[in-house]
């Protein structure tokens, strides 16, 4: 992590504690999932904080005492932008991390908006270590450098502990790599939850036949193995202790001492890098160098935002899985419906999450919901014929794949999605809709061909059909609805 001045930053407030950086890149890289001791950096001391450095002495390292490299055991693999010091025996996917990460440099530049010439010229150091006594005993791990648990940066230079799994050793690289470009080349200096996020977006990757690709959202568990982001802010939804985007926000300096909030912050990066409401201000801001006063930015940009990125964020959290579709999990978020009156009628396409009717519902009100038609949900191994009562073969949050699900976004300007919701929850009349205020766009109640909706609140009626917000793109087909008002 970056060693910065403490802060406390968050959404609406903007705090700082007087103090400009102290100086050095210091980042200790959190373990992958499953790792014993949890991921839990070590704490920089006060001794490995040295003057703030320039783009030209950001790159030049100790020296190196190349009569001492071979006889410790350690190989030197060099690149056009990195000197890549490794114990491991020569394997492919160990001797080709230097051109990874040459690739990589120009694709930050690009990413980044970085000063092409300053690009060509950076270059870092960097160690992969399976035994730390070899390094030390050659003079490439001094001891100035504090015992860490997977990742430690320094001036110009970096060391990783290798991993048992081939990509996360080459995501820690780009990780640190990321890290070194930002602050020699861009003159960062962002918030932790900034840094951490970027640097974790442009780490995550994908190496294929001799092709990198950063900033990538991972499709797939087996295309990230160890990663885990996903995996964490899944398990800290289901046990209740999701965040919300101001809290992530509000990261201080020693949060990412945790594995946590790495997970948060590459997730608060990926939102608004990919979501097509926001992408496009956030690239302008990746493009900039980011200073203390980064989140008063953010807060300027999306300051009419604000009602829509703390639900957006909400329901991105509730429904997050590997190839999470954000162009078909945006949500119309216009508050313009109409009272219902007599029949009305709605298609909800198959392909896409929450739809929003136009259709206003008022609380106290019945109100009858049925479903009608078929659709295709995916291709393979073979397209499933469903219908509004889902596909009991196949489940997603505990309810069958397909069924039709209805919630209410409240029109005023509190959010009334809860932050740490659950899943939806199945009601013990599966004909019955949820008689309670819970029933939102994370909360929605289950529909299925038919059901009586007594409205807990005025608002929007929103539909869809219940599927994973990874596994939309092969849908197809729509279901014809119709909403009516009962007499109470």
């Amino acid at each position: 992590m970056f060693t910065l001045p403490d802060q406390n930053l968050s959404w609406t407030v903007n705090r700082l504690a007087g103090r400009t950086l102290a100086g050095l890149l210091c980042v200790a890289i959190c373990a992958p999932i499953g790792s014993a001791t949890n991921g839990a950096e070590q704490a920089p001391n006060s001794s490995a904080v040295q003057p703030a450095a320039s783009p030209t002495n950001v790159q030049s390292a100790s020296n190196v005492d190349e009569t001492k490299i071979s006889p410790a055991g350690i190989r030197k693999l060099s690149g056009k932008h990195i000197t890549l010091y490794t114990d491991l025996s020569p394997q492919p996917s160990v001797d080709e991390l230097p051109a990874v990460f040459d690739q990589a440099v120009a694709l930050w530049q690009e990413f980044l908006g970085l000063d092409k010439a300053e690009c060509e010229r950076f270059h870092i150091r960097g160690a992969v270590m399976r035994d730390r006594e070899r390094f030390k005993t050659a003079g490439l791990l001094p001891p100035s450098v504090p015992d860490f648990q997977n990742g430690w940066t320094g001036k110009g230079e970096f060391w990783i502990n290798d991993q048992s799994s081939e990509y996360y050793r080459r995501h820690l690289m780009l990780h640190e790599g990321t890290h070194g470009i930002m602050f020699a080349v861009q003159k960062s200096q962002g918030p932790p939850w900034y840094m951490e996020g970027v640097a974790e977006l442009l780490a995550t990757h994908r190496w294929k036949d001799g092709q990198l690709a950063v900033g990538v959202f991972p499709s797939d568990a087996a295309e990230v193995p160890k990663l885990g982001r996903i995996e964490i802010v899944q398990t800290e939804f289901a046990r209740n202790r999701a965040l919300k985007l101001r809290d992530v926000l509000a990261y201080d300096n020693r949060a990412h001492l945790q594995n946590e909030p790495y997970a948060w912050s590459w997730a608060a990066v990926a939102f608004f890098h990919e979501h097509p409401r926001y992408r496009e201000r956030f690239s302008r801001l990746l493009k900039k160098p980011a200073r203390q006063d980064f989140n008063a930015q953010m807060r300027t940009i999306f300051e009419n935002d604000r009602q829509a990125l703390a639900e957006e964020w909400q329901i991105f959290v509730a429904n997050l899985v590997h190839g999470y579709d954000f162009e078909r999990m945006a949500i119309d978020l216009n508050t313009d419906a109409a009272p219902i009156q007599g029949n009305a009628e709605f298609d909800v396409a198959a392909n896409r999450g929450w739809q929003n009717t136009r259709l206003l519902v008022e609380k106290g009100r019945r109100y009858r919901i049925a479903g009608e038609g078929e659709f295709l949900l995916g291709t393979k191994p073979q397209p499933w014929v469903s219908q509004a009562n889902g596909i009991t073969l196949r489940y997603h949050h505990g309810l069958p794949l397909g069924v039709l699900l209805a919630g209410i976004r409240g029109t005023t300007a509190t959010p009334e999605i809860r932050p740490n919701g659950g899943p939806p929850q199945e009601t013990e009349n599966k004909h019955q809709a949820e008689p309670s205020d819970r029933v939102t766009l994370i909360n929605p109640a289950v529909i299925g061909t038919a059901a009586t909706f007594v409205a807990p609140r005025t608002g929007v009626l929103y539909l869809r059909v219940n599927d994973s917000a990874g596994g939309l793109a092969d849908n197809s087909g729509t279901l014809a609805v119709r909403v009516f008002e009962q007499p109470n």
